[in-house]
């Protein structure tokens, strides 16, 4: 992916419009860690620390300031591992449960006190309703409403 426009922004100071372009680019997108880094980077910036951490959890870097983002991050949302999943960003964990940068997460995880093996039964659990576990009742629906119009179509032609 292609961020030069977002660094402009940056250089400008326009930390807003650059946190925008950058969200719009991940959004829907497959996992970038330079992506996520630099979002990470901008909310830094910007002061949202929680915020920041989210971004950064994934991100193979040591510094103060990215362990105190992801400390609050994770002190905000790591009450649970099903709450802590559903805060993270969709592009990190993909259909099958594969979570990116699983050895930095898993240490900062560990560092917080977060049971990894309970995390990774929320991961699972994630990845299964992405992938359409569940979609049984929606199909039965659809199907339902389709043997309804045919009926329909039947009596009235």
């Amino acid at each position: 992916m292609d961020f030069s426009k977002a660094r402009k922004e940056i250089e400008a100071g326009r930390l807003e419009r650059a946190r925008e372009i950058v969200a719009s680019k991940l959004s829907g997108a497959k996992f970038s860690e330079q992506g996520t880094s630099l979002l990470g980077d901008i909310l830094l910036q910007l002061g949202e620390l929680s915020e920041a951490g989210r971004y950064l959890l994934f991100v193979d870097r040591k510094s103060e300031q990215v362990e105190a983002a992801c400390q609050a991050f994770l002190k905000q949302h790591g009450a649970s591992a099903t709450q802590l999943v559903s805060k993270l960003p969709s592009s990190a964990i993909v259909a099958d449960g594969e979570i990116f940068n699983t050895e930095t997460l898993k240490r900062r995880l560990m560092e917080a006190g977060i049971d990894y093996t309970q995390f990774e039964e929320a991961v699972a659990a994630r990845a299964d309703n992405k992938s359409g576990v569940g979609k049984e009742n929606k199909n039965k629906e659809e199907n339902t409403l389709l043997a309804w119009i045919v009926r329909f179509f039947q009596l009235f032609s």
